[in-house]
């Protein structure tokens, strides 16, 4: 294992640990697909982020916004713990394809917590069945694609979801 986690980037994992319990390296192969839940109003589009998930946990989250008759980016938002302080209105799902293969981590989100405006401490835990990734190098600073993203990844859909604000 000494091997595959030196092949990681080590600035990516303390990004890493910042939004996730113990995470751990995984190779995305290629033709393997990758989802993200975005903002409609992204200001560099919203394909670029280093925060996705696997195709199953896709999956399980869409399933689990049926069950409970909730909107899709609603469910999302609590199962991958993003506080609505971060901006992301969580309204557009994006798959893209992975052309390149790519080092990411992956774990389980960390709780998180916000104040609403009206006083009350809002806590997410996220969801112990849905595991996140934080994808390696692939972003800027910016939130913009680097090169080595552009190289990798290739969108190959993104839809407006219904999302309901939290508060």
């Amino acid at each position: 294992m000494k091997n595959v986690v030196n092949r990681v980037p080590d600035p990516d994992e303390a990004n890493a640990r910042a939004g996730m319990f113990a995470p751990e390296p995984i190779l995305l192969e290629q033709a393997s697909y990758i989802y993200r839940f975005a903002s409609h109003t992204a200001n560099f589009g919203y394909h670029g982020g280093a925060w996705w998930i696997r195709h199953e946990d896709f999956d399980a989250i869409v399933a689990r916004a049926e069950r409970a008759g909730v909107d899709l980016g609603q469910k999302a938002r609590w199962d991958l713990s993003v506080l609505p302080k971060w901006g992301n209105k969580m309204n557009v799902a994006v798959e893209a394809r992975v052309v390149d293969r790519i080092w990411a981590w992956t774990g389980l989100a960390k709780p998180q917590q916000q104040e609403a405006p009206n006083g009350r401490v809002i806590r997410m835990f996220g969801n112990p069945g849905i595991k996140q990734l934080y994808l390696c190098g692939m972003v800027d600073r910016f939130g913009m694609l680097t090169p080595r993203g552009r190289q990798c990844l290739a969108v190959t859909g993104a839809k407006v979801i219904p999302s309901s604000a939290i508060f």
